[in-house]
């Protein structure tokens, strides 16, 4: 395939270490390079040992965000399951529901936890580099 939507593009040498294609998931143009934390940091000027360092902030980010979103899906077929019945399971609702939002919480401190980590290993002027790239969504967006 060649380097129209879904074909193969160049490949370079990426912040999030290795090799990467500049194609995005699926190979396609489409995609860019927009995913994930190595297009908001590629160009702040890290050392490789900054870059291991958001590396692996970023793997365990999304490592701990993985597990709570299936916590999260656990609890929404239990509120499911608690609505699915010939009536509603109000005490089994309210649990899986309470559930639900410690979860949420869970999620949202990891990621407050990453951001604080990320912050760490960069200097201050890496620092007000990234803020100014992502006014508005905050570089936790990066950790879907």
């Amino acid at each position: 395939m060649g380097g129209g939507m879904m074909g193969g593009g160049r490949t370079d040498q990426g912040v999030m270490g290795g090799r990467r294609t500049d194609q995005g998931m699926m190979g396609g143009g489409m995609m860019g390079r927009g995913m994930g934390a190595g297009a908001l940091v590629d160009d702040l000027g890290l050392s490789d040992e900054q870059r291991s360092s958001v590396q692996r902030i970023h793997d365990e980010a999304r490592l701990k965000q993985w597990d709570l979103m299936g916590r999260m899906m656990q609890e929404e077929i239990r509120l499911r399951d608690a609505f699915g019945g010939p009536s509603t399971d109000r005490a089994a609702s309210e649990k899986a529901f309470k559930q639900m939002n410690a979860v949420r919480e869970q999620m949202f401190v990891a990621r407050l936890d990453a951001q604080e980590k990320l912050e760490a290993a960069l200097t201050p002027e890496q620092r007000t580099k990234l803020r100014q790239r992502v006014r508005g969504g905050g570089w936790m967006m990066m950790m879907h």
